[in-house]
């Protein structure tokens, strides 16, 4: 079975990790431990915001990627959020039929879509 662990527990399928190079990173910090979840940034479902910290070791002089919610700012994602934002894109996901979104990312819409989205 496919999917990512967090603290050795199985928590979404499928899920994809993707490194970005040193000079991809010093371009676009802010692109450093982004969580996509269906087609959308982790924040963008729960309504927070992109932010950055000062970093202590592992970025440099670079500021590290935080998100904003609420009050609070976290510099390493609590793993309820990342499950809270997987059931908000779960449940638009029941009973729904090819859309004109979710065709585009598949190509089609002919036969229902069967695509990983992440």
């Amino acid at each position: 079975m496919a999917g990512c662990l967090t603290r050795g527990r199985r928590v979404a399928s499928p899920c994809r990790t993707q490194a970005i190079d040193e000079a991809a990173f010093r371009a676009d910090p802010s692109e450093s431990n982004r969580i996509w979840i269906a087609g959308k940034p982790l924040e963008e479902w729960l309504g927070g915001r992109v932010g950055a910290s000062q970093c202590c070791t592992v970025c440099g002089d670079l500021p590290c990627r935080t998100m904003e919610l609420g009050d609070r700012t976290h510099e390493v994602i609590p793993e309820e959020l990342i499950v809270r934002a997987a059931m908000m894109a779960a449940s638009g996901l029941i009973g729904a039929g090819p859309t004109a979104a979710n065709a585009s990312a598949c190509g089609s819409t002919a036969g229902g879509c069967r695509c990983e989205t992440a």
